[in-house]
């Protein structure tokens, strides 16, 4: 592996680490938003079982990905996949701000049932959409002089393999670091679903420039190129810069 091989792997590698981290603290502020209606013991027991199911779905979904990323459809599943988590985030985030400014009126409060489904499906949600996060990134790394895995570069695999560990840290109460910040600096939620939004659509070119699908024929080979992934890696970092400056930070408790 040469110089610039590696300096990318390690890029890569501290920038999976930050969005599983963000990913985090998003998803365990809406999860404790939805639990917010219940009082009581019914609330701990509903914030146990979303924090515990986040937990819990992450291994799950990560072998189901680790098995299936060689497969041509994978990229457009994941694609769609980021793409509609990105939609209904910022719609939800929308929602809250509307709700908080009182231009909107709040849902029917669910039912006890109806909050663990939901829970549930944003367990789902949250753990593909973050692996499939870091699928992306890691498809168009250069290769490393590893055995492949398969048709995968073995240590693309197992950087994919090692931050899907760290976001099921992260998932739990390791990543207060991650939260103090979002509380913080409250636009990062919404700029991170715009992140989540640009990685769909990058992951999307990169399943068009796969030879193997049938889709029409075009040249997104440049998905690959360097002053793409530059393009992108730029833009991927000033969307969460953007939030941090159009927040007003406020002090810590």
């Amino acid at each position: 592996m040469d110089l610039w091989a590696l300096l990318e792997y390690t890029w890569v590698f501290l920038l999976l680490i930050g969005i599983e981290g963000l990913a985090a603290a998003v998803h365990d502020k809406n999860l404790r938003i939805t639990t917010g209606q219940l009082i009581g013991t019914h609330r701990k027991k509903a914030v146990f079982y979303g924090v515990t199911g986040a937990f819990l779905f992450r291994p799950a979904a990560l072998i189901l990905v680790v098995f299936s990323v060689s497969w041509w459809q994978t990229p457009f599943i994941g694609s769609a996949l980021l793409l509609i988590s990105a939609g209904a985030g910022l719609a939800l985030w929308l929602y809250q701000q509307k709700l908080t400014a009182g231009l909107t009126e709040q849902k029917r409060p669910l039912s006890y049932r109806e909050m663990l489904f939901r829970l549930d499906v944003r367990n789902l949600a949250f753990a593909l959409s973050t692996i499939f996060a870091a699928v992306a990134v890691t498809l168009t790394l250069p290769p490393s002089g590893f055995p492949r895995f398969g048709e995968q570069d073995t240590l693309a695999l197992l950087m994919l393999l090692f931050t899907g560990l760290i976001g099921a840290i992260w998932a739990s109460p390791a990543g207060n670091m991650f939260r103090k910040l979002l509380r913080h600096y409250s636009s990062l939620q919404n700029s991170f679903y715009w992140a989540l939004g640009w990685i769909g659509f990058h992951l999307l070119l990169t399943g068009l420039s796969n030879p193997a699908s049938p889709l029409p024929p075009g040249d997104f080979t440049f998905a690959h190129q360097p002053w793409w992934k530059l393009t992108f890696y730029c833009i991927l970092l000033l969307i969460p810069a953007a939030g941090i400056m159009l927040s007003k930070a406020r002090p810590g408790k």
